[in-house]
Parts: structure tokens; sequence; C-alpha cells
């Protein structure tokens, strides 16, 4: 299990909506695009969270609600981050 699951946890515990961890793992386990940002907006769905996809700027982030989650491409690698706070 990846960051899908951690980023899930983590929006859920701050947002303080009831789930237990076997079920989250197994509803991101059997999304067929486990590790990707429509799983997470799937997986906020089925728990009532709204969720909003934008292509921005890294200038316009600080125009945008928290916490958010954002992916980064840098060369090859593609990462998901979680942003809780603008420290």
């Amino acid at each position: 299990m990846g960051n899908s699951f951690l980023i899930l946890k983590k929006i859920l515990l701050l947002l303080d909506i009831p789930f237990t961890k076997g079920y989250l793992k197994e509803r991101v386990a059997s999304h067929p695009e486990q590790e990707s940002l429509l799983s997470i907006s799937d997986n906020l769905n089925h728990y009532k969270v709204d969720s909003l996809g934008l292509n921005l700027s890294i200038e316009k982030l600080d125009q945008i609600p928290l916490p958010c989650i954002i992916q980064i491409q840098e060369r090859n690698f593609l990462f998901l981050v979680c942003l809780l706070n603008r420290k």
C-alpha cells in the first residue's frame, strides 16, 4: 500500500471523518488506478468529501484552500504530496 492510502488516511484524520484502516486499504487496493489522484478523489467522494482537480502553476498554490493534494512531476518521477499548512 503506498501514497494513496497514506494521503487518504491523513486527510480523513484531519477532517475528523470516521474510517477504519482495513476498509480504507481494501478500497484503495481494489481501485483500478490505485496510486493516482483519481483513486484519492474517488475514495474521498465515498466518504462524502468534495474534491476538485485543477491544473495550476506553483505561483497560484497559495490561492487554494488547505488541506490539498498536489501532483508534481520531476523528470520521469511522479510525486503526490499532501499540503497541510502554508509554512
